[in-house]
């Protein structure tokens, strides 16, 4: 189990949950966010008995460090942790990562799972989704926005398959092409961690 200090405490964790064609929208997402501030927790529909390439595909994206999610490991800021294939994601209250075994029964709702644990977090939360089939996440956005987070989804008119982001569309705060995701996120925490700092509370989650 990690510990981590003060100083590697994230200002937010985003969660971004994405199927069928999400990789390429994740790559461009990452590829625009430069903050050093955050944690992000990825979950993707990946087949349960096959190997994930998905942490060396978002390496080469981003200069954050990306890392197949371990259990009891402690977030980041950073740091990007990728689901590992047959597992449910979460994240505790202490700010760990726990992983379940996937359950038999379909569909899973693995990312509304993500997304409703982070609601916690409040305003040090955010969800986004990206390209996909079904509505998984929906659901979870939904948490996460009424405790105070903001929701971000892809454009469906620019998703590959659209089905996920119009279903989560209507919890939405912004709806944006991936690039435009990935400005109008780092744009949110910047404005978020100033405020914070203005009122005299803490920039990082504790």
């Amino acid at each position: 189990m990690t510990r981590r200090s003060e100083e590697d405490a994230p200002s937010h964790v985003v969660g971004i949950g994405a199927s069928a064609g999400g990789i390429e929208a994740l790559q461009l997402l990452l590829s625009r966010f430069t903050l050093d501030t955050t944690a992000f927790v990825v979950v993707m529909h990946l087949l349960p008995t096959k190997e994930s390439h998905l942490v060396a595909i978002l390496s080469r994206a981003t200069a954050m460090s990306v890392v197949t999610a371990t259990n009891g490991q402690t977030v980041q800021k950073n740091c990007i942790y990728v689901i590992p294939p047959a597992f449910m994601l979460t994240l505790t209250d202490e700010g760990r990562l726990r992983l379940a075994t996937l359950p038999p029964t379909v569909p899973r709702w693995t990312i509304d799972r993500l997304f409703e644990s982070l609601s916690a977090l409040g305003r040090g939360a955010a969800g986004v989704i990206l390209s996909g089939n079904g509505s998984d996440g929906s659901r979870g956005l939904q948490a996460i926005r009424s405790s105070g987070g903001a929701t971000f989804v892809q454009d469906p008119e620019t998703a590959r398959f659209s089905e996920m982001p119009r279903n989560a569309r209507p919890v939405s705060d912004y709806c944006l092409a991936p690039e435009a995701l990935g400005d109008a996120l780092m744009a949110y925490i910047e404005a978020e961690v100033k405020a914070r700092s203005s009122t005299g509370a803490h920039s990082s989650l504790r």
